[in-house]
């Protein structure tokens, strides 16, 4: 993608070639893992390097709602987790809320999660590089520590 090129155009040319069968899933995730780096990193300010651009009112307005669905303490997973805002901005809305959580991330991009593990040095080992149609769980019963098996990932395009 070119800076003069329109995200949704080029995402619905990727879509269309997928299903044209022009392209297969794992060059339309590589595809897709290109569209966001560049429109995430162009962007200046954590709000937008986490695909949403506005203010921080915004940002509370749009992705406090997703605390609501948190009644205790525990793990959270952040599929699609960009640079971390989130991963980052929901421990603090749930403490708030009197729950523990300890997060973690998984982004398709290795550019999204350096940054990701750049914004939060204490949280590196909990951001994962991984395709989440292929994120295999670890069991109910295992320990809080994240052992997710990203194995059956398709392979990175060429």
């Amino acid at each position: 993608m070119t800076e003069h090129q329109n995200p949704r155009q080029v995402r619905l040319g990727i879509d269309a070639a997928l299903g044209a069968g022009a392209i297969d899933e794992v060059r339309w995730y590589a595809e897709n893992s290109r569209l966001l780096e560049t429109a995430y990193l162009s962007s200046a300010d954590a709000r937008g390097q986490s695909g949403l651009n506005g203010d921080a009112a915004n940002w509370e307005r749009r992705r406090k709602v997703n605390v609501e669905a948190i009644d205790r303490d525990g793990s959270f997973l952040d599929i699609g987790c960009a640079n971390g805002l989130l991963m980052e901005t929901i421990v603090i809305w749930a403490t708030e809320r009197g729950h523990d959580l300890e997060a973690s991330g998984l982004v398709i991009s290795p550019k999204l999660a350096a940054l990701a593990r750049t914004r939060l040095p204490a949280r590196t080992d909990r951001i994962f590089v991984g395709n989440a149609i292929a994120l295999t769980p670890p069991p109910a019963s295992t320990s809080s520590a994240p052992n997710w098996s990203t194995s059956r990932r398709p392979a990175a395009a060429t």
